[in-house]
């Protein structure tokens, strides 16, 4: 008897034991997450492998999110990468092509402004499910086509949906890592989405003349069409975590301030919005048709054979998607994000410049204006979440984005001129030259500004500050910004 009563107490001071744990695990786990208080059975934190909060589970929404515009972006260059070969199969010549790229370009010079704004309206899982649709049945559409009519229009629906998607995926990660202060966090994570999506274009230059010159071109947008519904599948599972998610970190689906006012609010997004759309707009416009027009450039004056200067222009590219998440986790560790953006446009400016009078090697060139193309986006879209109010965050991206497209419908109108005019394309690099300058005053603007009006906010680490948007009368909101200590987890 004596020993069953030892043996008795043993056994129920490790229940006592056991239970003070799970509710010592229930107090820290109600901290961090008070709307699951009030729930009656609970389990400790460190035994959910599957919590919404652990790292794994947000690498894993990180990666369905950057996965989610890899087939729009493989599709979208699957039509350069084979031109020749719609001229043999499909008979389409050089002017086609340019039509098939134009009707893709030009609509989003308006319609990614209204997906931000739609974004914010019906939130991120029904957006992002509406526009990755669209980019499917637009692929669908131009895959099987014999007529260029027929593709056209194809490529219209899935011009839409791709930009815009591009847009909710930008929202998408500030909604789910703009308060993170573990891996992976704000910076970090457009770096990975950026790299993912480059990939897309990579594989669809070199996969696709491979396909298309042993299975036909036919084959080669069949397999871009079926890439565009295997990120419509990652969406979805996306869209079924993230459900699943919000509720437990607080993140609502939908905006809870009325996003009605969204034409008249854009006017109250604070300067360092708009100098960082001068810098987006100019930087874009320097490196994007630079890399359209590279290939012969290099060919023409380095005397390249062709495919070798093809490959000397995807080094822009590969270097871009190596360095930008590295870039990403620097910023977030250490802050300095118009720093980062002046710098970024600081390379670029001689590299073009050189690139246009001398004849240093291109393959130097082109890893030195590769850095300036992973600084500059890495800091640049992992700023707006932090200095624009998050009901309106859809909205700024669309709002940007449209300026940058509308800057990518001229430019290369602009560089195809200057080339017929001087014979070269030494004019067009220092056209690139100047407008990285440009890019590199208004980031240094920015510091300025950053320092006197918004108490360097983007100085500060991420997760170091927090944007908050508070009315200032009846009639207009204002953005500002509050900096706060952390002492530990945040996933608000």
């Amino acid at each position: 008897r004596r020993v069953h009563g030892v043996f008795l107490f043993v056994c129920f001071k490790k229940r006592c034991l056991k239970m003070r744990t799970e509710l010592d695990n229930f107090a820290l786990r109600e901290s961090f997450f008070p709307e699951i208080s009030t729930h009656s059975e609970f389990t400790p934190i460190s035994d959910e492998c599957c919590h919404p909060s652990q790292s794994g589970f947000r690498f894993l929404v990180l990666f369905l999110t950057a996965m989610i515009t890899f087939g729009a972006y493989f599709a979208l260059d699957s039509i350069g990468s084979a031109a020749p070969f719609l001229k043999s199969e499909l008979h389409i010549g050089e002017e086609g092509v340019g039509q098939l790229y134009s009707i893709y370009s030009f609509p989003n010079i308006i319609m990614v402004f209204f997906a931000g704004v739609l974004t914010d309206r019906i939130g991120t899982n029904k957006a992002s499910l509406l526009f990755s649709s669209l980019v499917v049945i637009g692929a669908s559409i131009v895959a099987p086509s014999y007529s260029l009519s027929s593709m056209l229009f194809g490529r219209f629906l899935f011009g839409i949906g791709s930009e815009s998607l591009g847009v909710c995926q930008s929202a998408i990660l500030s909604r789910w890592f703009a308060n993170s202060v573990e891996l992976p966090t704000l910076a970090m994570s457009y770096g990975f989405a950026i790299t993912f999506s480059r990939l897309g274009t990579v594989c669809a230059f070199n996969l696709v003349p491979e396909i298309a010159s042993s299975m036909g071109m036919r084959t080669a947008l069949t397999v871009a069409a079926v890439l565009c519904f295997a990120s419509f599948g990652f969406c979805l599972v996306l869209v079924i975590l993230d459900s699943y998610a919000a509720p437990v970190l607080s993140l609502d689906p939908l905006r809870t301030i009325d996003t009605r006012g969204c034409w008249g609010h854009s006017r109250t997004f604070p300067i360092a919005f708009w100098l960082m759309v001068v810098i987006c707009v100019t930087f874009s416009c320097a490196v994007f048709p630079f890399l359209d027009f590279a290939t012969p450039l290099i060919y023409e004056k380095w005397n390249l054979s062709a495919v070798e200067a093809g490959r000397t222009t995807s080094i822009v590219t590969m270097t871009s998607m190596i360095l930008s998440p590295l870039f990403g986790w620097v910023l977030d560790i250490y802050g300095y994000r118009p720093i980062f953006l002046a710098l970024g446009s600081f390379v670029l400016s001689p590299a073009f410049a050189l690139m246009a009078t001398t004849q240093v090697s291109p393959y130097v060139l082109c890893v030195i204006i590769g850095v300036g193309f992973s600084l500059v986006p890495s800091a640049l879209w992992a700023s707006i979440p932090l200095i624009v109010p998050e009901n309106r965050v859809g909205t700024a991206f669309g709002l940007m984005s449209a300026l940058q497209n509308f800057g990518l419908f001229m430019m290369p109108l602009i560089v195809g001129q200057l080339r017929q005019t001087s014979g070269s394309y030494k004019s067009s690099c220092i056209v690139f030259a100047t407008l990285s300058a440009i890019s590199c005053i208004s980031a240094i603007v920015l510091i300025r500004v950053d320092s006197s009006r918004m108490q360097s906010v983007l100085q500060l680490p991420s997760g170091a500050v927090r944007c908050y948007a508070h009315p200032r009368d009846e009639d207009e909101h204002e953005a500002f910004l509050r900096p706060r200590e952390f002492t530990g987890r945040d996933f608000s």
